[in-house]
């Protein structure tokens, strides 16, 4: 399974070493949304965009009393701007609460929003309304729009929901976050362990509706000495920068009384395959700032490219902030076949794997592409060529076999790629 693109983004290449932070800086406009400019809401949180080239779009949770609702709930709001400004649409709330005694009938909650064909996804969080605060309860579910504000919930919700007793996600779920390829997809999501840490799962599916969890979940945990992410790394929210997974993530620790929600920061982490991450660095890249309103820190928040630069929405004491990132990213014209934008592998997953594994890899630009399996001793043992392939993101199902279609012996392979002039390498290892 792999997923490497988020319709919200386009693919950059950064031009930072592996090892680089990414050093954010508030808006001087903060806080951008406050919930009594909205009737009815509260607080924020959770909030999710998407950049359209022009805009950008917020959908974020509120809680409050809604009209039509004798009862307090948290639904999803619609907003458009650019960052600093924002204007809601009259039919706020766009999503709530289903009707009484559905699966969804609570809180609506930790939104996610993907681009499928000419189509809005929306995967959220929700619960009873009979149980609105049994955390245990929440379920993964699904609703699709053509315009963002108009939802339609999939018939085949719930989608997914916790662990069986004594798995590591058995005390409940929440935090989507879905990457879409062509064909695949992944989910990054929160669980939480019997010691009540807050941890990060993966599961993958064919068509962003059956999901498969990670046999070796969780994927990334709270770091195992006393720290600011020691008890939580919460609301995973994964992009894909220069052919790598980036994850900020909100971190926090545990007090006399429980969670500290009082001292949140937000982490960076990075992966090369979407299952080993490793932190960049030991310092949050996001923190408490001096003004009241965010003294507590960034809880919840989403960040994504328009292009310029990166920018982030940032939820902190139910309020809503803006920060950018001064990082420069190298490739404004991708019809550019320069070094820092050409085809690309990415990995291959699963990795080990038994009978089948795929290679996703990516063309700058329409090519023949051709890919060759070497053993230790360097002997080729498979050649694989496609003929004018269009750009974008491909992937190709290898079935652990030869030129003759006969079974290969367990061990280490590698696999080479060309494409347009360009070779690169990947290491993949068999085990029958």
């Amino acid at each position: 399974m792999a997923g490497i693109w988020v319709p919200a983004i386009s693919i950059f290449c950064l031009n930072v070493p592996l090892t680089a932070q990414l050093h954010w800086h508030k808006s001087g406009s903060n806080p951008v949304l406050v919930s009594d400019q909205v009737e009815g809401v509260i607080a924020f949180n959770d909030p999710v965009l998407f950049y359209d080239g022009f805009l950008l779009h917020m959908w974020i949770c509120g809680g409050g009393f809604v009209s039509g609702s004798a009862r307090p709930g948290v639904r999803i709001y619609y907003f458009t701007g650019n960052g600093i400004n924002w204007q809601g649409v009259e039919t706020n709330p766009v999503f709530r609460e289903n009707s009484s005694g559905t699966w969804d009938s609570g809180h609506i909650e930790t939104p996610h929003i993907i681009r499928v064909e000419e189509e809005y996804w929306l995967y959220y969080m929700a619960n009873t309304d009979t149980l609105p605060d049994n955390a245990a309860d929440l379920k993964l579910g699904l609703a699709i729009s053509d315009d963002g504000v108009s939802w339609q919930r999939s018939h085949h919700n719930p989608l997914f929901q916790r662990g069986h007793p004594g798995e590591w996600d058995d005390s409940w779920i929440e935090s989507p976050c879905v990457v879409y390829t062509d064909s695949m997809f992944y989910l990054w999501y929160n669980g939480v362990s019997a010691d009540w840490k807050i941890h990060v799962g993966l599961a993958t599916s064919a068509d962003g509706i059956h999901w498969n969890k990670y046999k070796h979940n969780p994927v990334f945990s709270p770091h195992p000495d006393q720290g600011w992410d020691s008890a939580a790394v919460y609301a995973p929210q994964v992009r894909i920068l220069n052919g790598r997974f980036f994850m900020l993530y909100t971190g926090f620790s545990f007090n006399q009384s429980g969670y500290d929600f009082t001292n949140a920061q937000t982490g960076l982490a990075l992966s090369d395959d979407a299952i080993t991450w490793e932190r960049m660095g030991d310092e949050p890249v996001l923190s408490s700032g001096e003004a009241s309103w965010d003294q507590n820190g960034p809880f919840t928040q989403d960040w994504l490219s328009t292009g310029d630069g990166l920018v982030m929405m940032y939820v902190s004491n139910g309020k809503v902030g803006m920060a950018t990132s001064s990082l420069q990213l190298a490739v404004k014209n991708p019809g550019n076949r320069d070094h820092v934008f050409h085809p690309r592998l990415i990995h291959n997953f699963p990795n080990p794997f038994n009978a089948l594994t795929t290679i996703e890899y990516y063309l700058a630009f329409d090519s023949d592409v051709e890919f060759e399996i070497f053993d230790m001793l360097s002997r080729s043992v498979r050649k694989i060529s496609m003929s004018n392939q269009c750009h974008g993101y491909h992937q190709l199902r290898f079935d652990g076999k030869n030129n003759s279609h006969q079974a290969l012996p367990s061990g280490i392979y590698l696999y080479q790629m060309t494409a347009g002039g360009y070779v690169e390498s990947g290491k993949m290892v068999l085990l029958r």
